[in-house]
Parts: C-alpha cells; sequence; structure tokens
C-alpha cells in the first residue's frame, strides 16, 4: 500500500508542468544618474609619438621586434585567418577533375598489340546550408579573428605599457 501511495505520489508529481512565472519587462529609464562621454577614448596605436622621444620610440621598436610572445600572437592570429578562409571556403561548390592514361603491350603468336587508354571525369558538389550550420562556423571563424585582434592590440598595449 504504501508503494502504491508512493508510485501515485510520483507520478501526479511528475506530470505537473512547471511553467516560469509571466513577468513584464523592465521599463527603461528616460535619463541616468551619470552622462555617457560625447565620444569613446580611442587607444591610438603609437601613443608614446605624444612625448617626441627618439630614444623612447627606439626602445618601443626594439621591444615589438624581439618578443616573443608578441610573435606567437601574430602567427597564432595568421592561423584563425587561414582557418576563417576555409570556413568561407566551404559555402563554395566544390568540383573535382580526375584523369587517366594507360598504355599496355602485350605479345600473342599472333603478333605484338599496343592498346591505350584514357578517361576523364568532372564531378561537382554542393552543400545545402539548410540549417545554417556553414554560415555559423564561417561567423563563428570570423569572430574568432577579431579576438584574435584584439588580442594582439592588447598585447601590444601591455608591452608598451611596460617599457614605461
Amino acid at each position: 500500500m504504501k508503494r502504491f501511495l508512493l508510485l501515485l505520489l510520483f507520478l501526479t508529481a511528475s506530470c505537473r508542468p512547471l511553467a516560469p512565472e509571466r513577468m513584464d519587462p523592465p521599463t527603461v529609464p528616460a535619463t541616468y544618474a551619470t552622462q555617457a562621454p560625447q565620444s569613446a577614448m580611442q587607444i591610438r596605436q603609437r601613443w608614446w609619438r605624444d612625448f617626441n622621444d627618439s630614444e623612447l620610440d627606439a626602445l618601443q621598436n626594439r621591444l615589438f621586434s624581439s618578443n616573443l610572445s608578441l610573435r606567437q600572437a601574430i602567427h597564432r592570429l595568421e592561423q584563425l585567418e587561414a582557418a576563417q578562409r576555409i570556413n568561407r571556403a566551404g559555402r563554395l561548390p566544390t568540383f573535382n577533375l580526375t584523369g587517366s592514361l594507360g598504355r599496355s603491350q602485350s605479345v600473342t603468336a599472333a603478333g605484338e598489340s599496343v592498346a591505350s587508354s584514357g578517361s576523364l571525369s568532372l564531378a561537382a558538389g554542393y552543400e545545402i546550408d539548410l540549417w545554417k550550420k556553414l554560415a555559423n562556423t564561417e561567423q563563428a571563424a570570423r569572430y574568432r579573428t577579431l579576438a584574435g585582434q584584439a588580442d594582439i592590440e592588447a598585447l601590444l598595449l601591455s608591452l608598451s605599457a611596460q617599457l614605461m
């Protein structure tokens, strides 16, 4: 009897649908406590040139040219760009051209015979992107490339700040 009640309780509890409580979206205030700046401050690529110091400029150039972490990040970015090109190519049609030539010689009692043969075939293919798998893969590769570029910019800024 206990098992039956426990089973009945389990079945009735598991069949109850759980629906989230409906909430209205929050209202956006007309004004905020702080004012947003008119334009976002952009970090210049070679900000140290504002100091007009040739020695600082030479040190920065030497730092960037001899830094292994920076070289590694640049090569990683090149890999990401190559992966992006590969993913972009997946959305294009493919063509395969195959050819073969053959020559055979046989000697029989009737004499010698020579036979030549050749074949050429062309195959084409295209993947229809119904569920946007290829488009999403290409977009993800593009975002990885943008992230790699941002990593290099952050590394450049970090390296140049360390020199100061």
